[in-house]
């Protein structure tokens, strides 16, 4: 089973600041459902805990969609 990750470049990053997103947020940016990333947090090295909530760094999320876009262009050569 493979995930589809869309990125939503219009919501960048202002700055060097680091945004904690709440799970509607972060999902809206990743183009996955709620269900999705609460399913996969504990995968995602964005993932912050704060109490029993969870938010998502934004700065993160930037970097690990990075990371993964480089990996795919390595594979298609």
């Amino acid at each position: 089973m493979t995930t589809q990750i869309r990125f939503n470049g219009s919501a960048g990053i202002e700055g060097d600041q680091n945004h904690l997103l709440d799970v509607p947020s972060a999902a809206e940016v990743l183009g996955v459902s709620k269900h999705w990333l609460y399913r996969n947090s504990t995968d995602l090295p964005f993932t912050r805990k704060l109490g029993r909530k969870l938010r998502f760094s934004r700065h993160g999320m930037d970097r690990w969609i990075q990371a993964r876009l480089e990996a795919c262009r390595r594979i298609d050569g």
